[in-house]
């Protein structure tokens, strides 16, 4: 039965208040594996702990030891496992992604501060595909292949070579690499368990090798593919609302400026939950996985965004097919949960992001968010920087 008009539905409402607490335990732990590297150990097991309680409500309580919380974790469902075990993913890969993403922006920013174009030099462009993998299997063409270059230029190999610095067990934060590490052949180990003996409630996610530290590749060159996707939309609701079909070197800076004013409207749909988004978006990584790309790959993509407003104050908005993501639940993936580096070194580079975006939060370094970003800005911030150069010079439709 449903509530009266205007009420929650019972049932929706305790769903959603456990989903928030669920998402809250695991933000809570990801943000103290930054703050104590060395203690990595100890908020796992709590974390692991708190999860237990939460998913199961025999130990709602606290009141269990570790013997009888680990054994009942054991006789529990798969699905329980599974949820508990992708919990401590979630929270220990958002750490390390916070990590190596706040690095790899240190390594960019000097280059977005003096405004320097951050494409590739023709003869390196001509020959790379350096971004095809398993998850991208055919090479984009023209402008978005020039994009896609100069992603794994200055997103995929930075972090691909920090990540092997994490290797080291001499550094500060190998603790959190050997974690994440673990946890990824954990929910590996319990996807191919379910995809045996439940094929029917088993996630169709890719199981990849966990042993290769390059196996995280999809996800910074996946990601990097949704924010292409995101910034082909926003530049084609831009050119139908100055009733334009071509792109061009006067538009470029423009649609630049827009996104980066409304990273809170682009970034939605990124964060809506990614099968569902497959269904929605004309998503090239399907459409073209076993035949050869178009020459305009998005030209028949819906519309996600709108501009709207006046000529001297556009907004970005979301097409009414998609503006339920303003008030729904929103997936919660490494790449959206905001962290504080424990460090001032990493706290500065977030703030200096922020304001190269023209988005500066004016924080102090006293106050208790200073520094606090989410990966998905970031890439949002550098993409739209590669974007001005290659994307948005060319026609989408």
């Amino acid at each position: 039965m449903h509530g009266e008009a205007g009420e929650e539905c019972p049932i929706k409402e305790a769903r959603s208040a456990r989903r928030r607490r669920h998402h809250e335990i695991i933000a809570r732990a990801s943000q103290d594996f930054l703050n104590k590297p060395d203690q990595v150990h100890a908020t796992n097991r709590a974390l692991f702990c708190s999860l237990v309680a939460d998913v199961i409500p025999a130990f709602e309580d606290g009141t269990a030891d570790w013997n009888a919380i680990r054994a009942h974790f054991v006789n529990s469902s798969i699905e329980k496992r599974l949820r508990i075990v992708r919990g401590q993913h979630q929270a220990l890969r958002s750490a390390f992604v916070h990590l190596v993403f706040v690095e790899l922006a240190a390594g960019v920013l000097p280059s977005l501060e003096r405004k320097e174009d951050l494409t590739l030099p023709a003869q390196e462009a001509r020959n790379g595909v350096s971004y095809v993998c398993d998850l991208i299997k055919t090479p984009y063409r023209g402008a978005y292949h020039q994009f896609m270059l100069a992603g794994a230029r200055w997103i995929q190999q930075p972090a691909l070579q920090f990540i092997e610095l994490l290797r080291s067990p001499k550094h500060p934060y190998h603790q959190l690499f050997a974690a994440t590490h673990e946890a990824q052949c954990a929910v590996s180990g319990l996807r191919s368990e379910q995809q045996r003996h439940r094929p029917h409630h088993a996630s169709q996610a890719i199981i990849r090798h966990p042993e290769d530290f390059r196996s995280y590749q999809p996800l910074f060159i996946g990601n990097l593919q949704d924010v292409l996707i995101l910034l082909v939309a926003a530049q084609k609701a831009y050119l139908a609302r100055m009733n334009q079909e071509d792109g061009s070197n006067s538009w470029s800076d423009a649609i630049g400026r827009l996104v980066l004013a409304n990273l809170g409207t682009f970034s939605l749909p990124a964060r809506m939950n990614r099968e569902a988004g497959l269904k929605k978006i004309s998503h090239p990584a399907i459409r073209y996985a076993n035949r050869p790309m178009e020459a305009k790959p998005f030209a028949h993509m819906p519309a996600i965004f709108a501009v709207t407003g006046d000529r001297q104050d556009l907004k970005l908005d979301l097409t009414p097919e998609f503006a339920y993501l303003k008030s729904a639940n929103q997936s919660f993936c490494a790449g959206v949960i905001p962290h504080r580096s424990h460090d001032r070194r990493g706290q500065e580079v977030a703030e200096r992001v922020l304001s190269v975006a023209g988005v500066p939060t004016g924080r102090l370094p006293e106050h208790r968010d200073y520094g606090r970003i989410d990966p998905l800005a970031i890439l949002g911030i550098i993409g739209v920087h590669i974007a001005k150069d290659t994307i948005f010079r060319e026609s989408p439709l």
